[in-house]
């Protein structure tokens, strides 16, 4: 997580990143009960990625950890002909959060297979300058001209420099970086 969130300001050839982690969640709508596949992130998904928003809300959504867009197919599944925009839905991990938009379904080839979209921040687990926390990925798009490879190494260095020295009696000899 640390690293995602530090990818642009400290590397210029990152253009854009951000943090995601994608998992199945129970969600219940009134008195029903159903499992809903969510991605969830930052605010800054919206600059690597190109959700296509419907309706509502959708790029300053994120910074709300109360919000939840809903892909367009698992709105109407569980609203039908409702509008959902300022409905509830509660997350099992997350609570009460307010429908503030509709996106366009992901492509079924897309390993990014979701129902919707909320802010990581409400999530138990997240905590945004922990350097160890394998379970958040980072996204990021590159400026032109910078090959995914050189910084692949700087990345190498980075993550020695932080785990190291907050594992000092358990070094981590290893960490790998795909780009």
């Amino acid at each position: 997580t640390g690293l995602g969130l530090g990818l642009p300001e400290n590397f210029p050839e990152v253009e854009a990143a951000t943090i995601l982690n994608v998992e199945e969640t129970l969600i219940t709508k009134g008195t029903r009960a159903f499992y809903g596949r969510g991605l969830f992130s930052d605010a800054s998904l919206f600059d690597v990625f190109s959700f296509e928003v419907l309706t509502g809300n959708g790029p300053k959504s994120l910074e709300n950890k109360d919000a939840i867009l809903l892909t367009s197919s698992f709105a109407k599944q569980h609203f039908g002909s409702e509008d959902p925009i300022g409905q509830t839905l509660e997350l099992d991990q997350q609570g009460l959060l307010t429908v503030v938009g509709i996106v366009k379904d992901p492509p079924k080839n897309s390993h990014l297979t979701i129902d919707f979209i909320a802010s990581i921040e409400g999530l138990p687990f997240f905590q945004p300058n922990n350097w160890q926390n394998y379970s958040t990925y980072a996204y990021m798009l590159l400026k032109e001209g910078y090959k995914p490879q050189e910084l692949e190494e700087k990345f190498i260095m980075l993550d020695q420099k932080y785990l190291q020295a907050k594992d000092a009696e358990e070094p981590i000899t290893k960490s790998i970086f795909f780009l």
